[in-house]
């Protein structure tokens, strides 16, 4: 189903770009100070012969009022994507593909997203780790493992 492809997609992309990087920001969670700091971080590494980026010309207090702004919030990336007509959970994630909800959950839950003992999937996932890599086909591919498996 488009929904299972999309937990896949979600899981897979993610992981990739964890392989990449050790610092992540959710996108809720900018602010001016925020951008800021990740423009001065982008301004210092900038790779020797390119030209140095320009000073950023706006104020940390009008940053946020832009973050804010109704303009903003019209122009989120959600306006073209098909709302599903069915409640979404953790547990019908969990139906369509076990080991990627799995996954998934340990992914929102690293991020900083909390969740209710009541949602949290089960069947030993605690005794699990997430394991993600090229494959011999030279895919990106992740699955999960037991804790004391050696890869």
């Amino acid at each position: 189903t488009a929904l299972r492809k999309t937990l896949r997609h979600w899981v897979l992309w993610n992981t990739f770009i964890e392989s990449y990087t050790t610092n992540r920001y959710r996108t809720e969670d900018l602010s001016g100070d925020l951008v800021h700091t990740l423009y001065n971080i982008a301004a210092r590494d900038t790779p020797k012969g390119e030209d140095d980026m320009p000073p950023i010309n706006y104020t940390v207090s009008e940053i946020d009022k832009m973050l804010g702004s109704a303009a903003l919030q019209r122009h989120s990336n959600s306006g073209h994507t098909k709302k599903p007509d069915f409640n979404f959970t953790w547990a019908k994630l969990d139906d369509l593909d076990h080991e990627y909800a799995a996954m998934a959950q340990m992914m929102a839950r690293r991020y900083g997203y909390g969740m209710d003992e009541q949602f949290l999937l089960k069947n030993g996932l605690d005794k699990k780790k997430q394991v993600c890599g090229f494959a011999s086909d030279q895919r990106w591919s992740c699955r999960l493992a037991l804790m004391n498996e050696t890869i």
